[in-house]
């Protein structure tokens, strides 16, 4: 699902590459009244281990997103420009630089370097998307990379007939069409005929990320990606869990852990999880963050766990289960796409 597409780029090798990621969040309550979003960045060119710490990343700014118009596409535009007009700065003027050790084809010299900045990726969950990218994230057309259509039932719009779809897939998005029915819907004065173009093309407006296509190449479509907190930690890894491993025990009710068949229903229970979770021997690597755990107090089987605590729970999974065989399915993909996740941008194989 996820593969590696390795590019070559003229020039200096000491240029720069920043992946830039989108979130928003509620700091103090539940509710919607006080959500705020940040726009953060990171070095594409360091290595994952040093480029995951947190001093390492800079958050560019900050949006109140609670005070910005719902309804309006472009709201995020006004908090993107000065990031894009840097980056475009950067990557046509790019800014000199010191370097006092030798990189590979560049001796050590007294000059100073010449060094460009070109954006790479934007990541974040699919609110991000659609409001960065100005794409629907549900209903008729709400695939950002196809044009698949979704069928009505009980007032909501469902993506069923796997196999169909697998063998006779829809045709694929690209940055030239959908910035024509962004164009196309932007014109539109008519309201009706503005909610009929999004609905037909999935396209709510052409994005400013256009401007980086011009310049660079950067494809809105497919350089726009799922970061692994909300891909796998908080949807795959969640959902299994939690819908198949901790659903209601049925026939399984009476047996021993041994002896439940995932098929029939719930494999392990709130109780047989947090025994399991308990004899679990962390390192003190995995100490100075979240370890997963079960309150059995809680009203809910998971409590509160977030990105950190499935994550690890993936990585010790298949030994801190009775029944290894019943856990196989759930762990084993995610804990793969965990420690293989890459940048995706083979159209074929995009989420």
């Amino acid at each position: 699902m996820f593969l590696t597409c390795p590019f070559a780029m003229k020039g200096d090798p000491r240029n720069q590459a920043v992946l830039i990621h989108v979130d928003g969040w509620n700091p103090h309550s539940t509710s919607a009244k006080h959500s705020i979003a940040a726009i953060t960045i990171s070095h594409g060119t360091m290595r994952k281990a040093i480029r995951a710490n947190g001093k390492n990343a800079r958050i560019y700014s900050f949006i109140p997103t609670h005070q910005l118009p719902q309804k309006s596409p472009h709201k995020f535009d006004a908090f993107l420009e000065p990031l894009l007009k840097e980056i475009e700065n950067l990557y046509i003027n790019g800014m000199e630089v010191f370097f006092s050790k030798a990189v590979e084809g560049h001796s050590p010299s007294n000059d100073n370097a010449l060094l460009r900045v070109v954006p790479l990726l934007f990541s974040g969950d699919m609110i991000a998307h659609s409001e960065i990218g100005l794409v629907t994230h549900s209903g008729y057309k709400g695939c950002r990379r196809c044009y698949v259509t979704g069928t009505y039932f009980a007032n909501s719009c469902r993506f069923g007939q796997y196999q169909q779809r697998y063998r006779f897939p829809a045709k694929s998005r690209d940055a030239q069409s959908n910035r024509k029915h962004g164009k196309d819907v932007d014109s539109e004065t008519s309201l009706a005929r503005k909610k009929a173009l999004i609905k037909d093309t999935g396209v709510t407006g052409e994005t400013i990320l256009y401007r980086l296509y011009d310049l660079c190449g950067f494809d809105p479509v497919y350089d726009l990606v799922i970061d692994v907190m909300h891909c796998l930690c908080l949807n795959l890894i969640h959902c299994e869990l939690g819908g198949q491993i901790l659903k209601e025990m049925g026939d399984n009710r009476h047996l021993s852990p041994s002896q439940r068949n995932a098929m029939k229903g719930g494999v392990l229970t709130k109780k047989d999880l947090s025994t399991a979770l308990e004899k679990v021997q962390w390192t003190s690597e995995m100490k100075d963050g979240r370890v997963p755990s079960i309150y059995m107090s809680s009203k809910t089987n998971l409590g509160y766990w977030k990105a950190e605590d499935f994550s690890k729970f993936a990585l010790v999974a298949p030994g801190a289960h009775e029944r290894r065989e019943a856990t196989r399915r759930s762990v084993k993909l995610p804990l793969y796409l965990y420690s293989n996740h890459c940048r995706n941008t083979v159209k074929d194989y995009s989420i």
